[in-house]
């Protein structure tokens, strides 16, 4: 889809997409696993164009208690806009926020 809408998107040129998709390859979350103490949840669909499947697992294992959530049928675009994704998200953050008193 980007390709389609590349030049509505990037207005003045494709430089903060590239500084980001950059950015992104080069972070290194297990050098910063301490700055997280929740647990992470790492999304990804196994057919993803970009990044494979063993990156979403290693990133999850690489920090303290870190999950990982792979749709086996889907990519890049539709595990990133599906409300499935937001739901799941929604519901891991809800389960460990734990009960309180009033």
């Amino acid at each position: 889809m980007s390709w389609l809408a590349g030049r509505a998107m990037a207005s003045g040129g494709s430089s903060d997409a590239l500084i980001t998709i950059e950015a992104e390859d080069a972070f290194d979350v297990e050098a910063t696993s301490r700055a997280c103490p929740p647990p992470p949840l790492v999304i990804g669909g196994a057919k993803d164009q970009f990044y494979d499947e063993e990156m979403f697992r290693t990133t999850a294992t690489g920090v303290a208690d870190g999950r990982a959530h792979v749709f086996p049928t889907w990519g890049h675009m539709r595990t990133s806009s599906s409300t499935a994704t937001t739901h799941l998200t929604l519901g891991f953050m809800l389960a460990g926020r734990g009960t309180s008193t009033l």
